[in-house]
């Protein structure tokens, strides 16, 4: 009686027909494991060193396939040193329109301020307060002993630039000795020790004339004035 086959077939040994018959090989395992082998090496490859690899075999086995993939890469190289040029020149010029831009909005800047200045009436301040320093500066003038015609001469014309700041909105500052300092529009010279206190930051004398315009100081007056200090003797007493 023939042995009955098992059921079970071994992997390495079995291979099924188109018409389900049992085939039965050998099979050396040490070649599938080379196999094995060599695609695990193939897929560890990079990408770019396995299009490396087949553009290299592919150029030796055909030459016209290799020039023309010569020609290819050359080309791409041009484009993109192109572009980097491009992309060089459009960065300059960019910043070129930035720092013209810039400049035109200083000058916008620059010309709203001195329409903000006129409006509020300060655009001639530089000018009137020059007119006012030659006023100040040349002010002894009016105490110089000359005769009636020339000192006539010098008061008209400290008159008529005293009329012309008044006509720009420009006062004179001239404080009387014993009048409160008006911090604002005095500057002090000197500073004169006292014992009373009522006469504490009051004027001395004037040393020379202020002039402003609004509440803002042109020029400012030049003064002397008292600093109360207490005495020794209530030093003690305290």
């Amino acid at each position: 009686m023939e042995e009955q086959k098992s059921n079970t077939f071994d992997k390495d040994r079995t291979s099924f027909g188109t018409d389900g018959s049992v085939n039965e090989y050998c099979i050396d395992k040490s070649e599938i494991q080379n196999i094995v082998d060599k695609n695990g090496e193939e897929s560890a490859k990079p990408l770019d060193f396995i299009m490396d690899e087949e553009r290299e075999t592919e150029k030796e086995s055909n030459p016209k396939f290799g020039l023309a993939l010569e020609k290819i890469e050359q080309h791409i190289e041009e484009q993109a040193e192109s572009y980097k040029k491009m992309a060089a020149d459009v960065r300059e010029m960019h910043k070129l329109y930035h720092n013209e831009f810039a400049g035109r909005l200083k000058s916008m800047q620059d010309e709203l301020e001195c329409y903000h200045e006129i409006d509020r009436g300060r655009a001639f301040d530089d000018v009137l307060r020059e007119v006012a320093r030659i006023y100040c500066d040349n002010e002894a003038l009016l105490n110089v002993e000359v005769d009636d015609k020339t000192a006539k001469h010098i008061k008209y014309l400290f008159m008529d630039i005293k009329q012309l700041l008044e006509s720009n909105g420009v006062m004179l500052q001239k404080s009387k000795p014993g009048d409160k300092r008006n911090s604002k529009f005095c500057q002090i010279v000197e500073r004169i020790e006292t014992d009373n206190s009522e006469l504490h930051d009051t004027v001395v004398s004037s040393k020379g004339t202020g002039f402003y315009t609004e509440k803002r100081p042109l020029i400012k007056e030049l003064v002397d004035v008292y600093v109360y200090k207490e005495s020794a003797v209530d030093n003690l007493t305290e």
